[in-house]
């Protein structure tokens, strides 16, 4: 039946049309933006995960620039133990040439109180960002965000790193007699080192060199650890980065195949359209 009421064929061609429209909108704003899904409203679920895994990365950059500074703290601790232990072998061999005879008490203990002034100096230099881990107590230990994941449920769930660098006595110790440190040398400057006493004025100054030595050693291994564990979480981050990029990222090369055929097909529905909205002139004709 032909009405001048209803057009079927324009009401079929201009629905054709529309939704030919809406695709040619979308990807022309994937396109645009370079996302599939910038938004719930494209992909509630997918959108949510990558959401979540954006946080999860945002996150773990923080958690890396942290080891980063971390690595900057125990380095600056690693180095002056590490400077302290070839103070303390020189300190070693001064006692030697004392008590050797081959230069004189007072030279020798000069010498030894200037080394001792060093070790000092460097107990106190060693810091960065105002945490020092040479001067700090024998109980103290510092942790450092290690990592940040979100569990099943969303929940952040944090790992950390502890580094504890003493063992017993801190390394500021080492400048004071109450420690068992280099201070007990003081004695000394007043009793020449003989044969008879070098043995335990040796001994003396290698507890000492044990103690920073191991110090060394530890501090060595947390900076391995601290450095290790920066390198995994910066590889994490790439890891989701990549993985958003494949839930959210739209695929150019197609959006562009399929631009180029919405165009078309708009082009189309238009002529369409306009031939549908001239079947009803047709029924003029009738009349004439």
């Amino acid at each position: 039946m032909t009405s001048i009421l209803t057009n079927n064929a324009s009401m079929v061609a201009l629905a054709s049309l529309t939704a030919t429209q809406k695709a040619l909108a979308q990807t022309q704003n994937q396109i645009s933006t370079g996302l599939a899904v910038g938004s719930a409203a494209d992909n509630a679920s997918t959108w949510a995960v990558a959401t979540q895994m954006r946080t999860d990365t945002s996150n773990l950059q923080q958690v890396s620039q942290n080891l980063g500074s971390a690595d900057s703290i125990v380095g600056a601790a690693l180095a002056g133990a590490t400077t302290i232990a070839t103070l303390i072998a020189q300190i070693q061999g001064k006692v030697i040439s004392e008590a050797s005879g081959t230069e004189s008490t007072t030279a020798v203990q000069n010498d030894i109180t200037s080394l001792v002034n060093q070790i000092s100096q460097i107990v106190s230099g060693s810091s960065v960002n105002g945490v020092n881990m040479l001067d700090a107590s024998g109980s103290s230990s510092l942790a450092f965000a290690s990592t940040i994941v979100s569990d099943t449920s969303g929940q952040a769930q944090v790992s950390s790193i502890t580094v504890s660098p003493f063992s017993g006595t801190s390394i500021s110790d080492l400048t004071t007699s109450s420690g068992g440190g280099l201070g007990n040398l003081t004695g000394i400057e007043t009793t020449s080192v003989t044969s008879a006493n070098l043995q335990s004025v040796l001994q003396s100054i290698d507890t000492m060199a044990t103690n920073v030595t191991q110090i060394a050693a530890s501090l060595g291994s947390s900076q391995q650890n601290i450095e290790g564990q920066q390198t995994f979480v910066n590889n994490l981050v790439t890891t989701l980065q990549s993985s958003v990029g494949n839930l959210v990222d739209a695929d150019m090369t197609s959006e562009s195949a399929r631009l180029s055929a919405l165009q078309t097909q708009q082009s189309l529905g238009t002529q369409a359209l306009s031939i549908a909205n001239q079947s009803p002139q047709q029924i003029l004709r009738l009349f004439q």
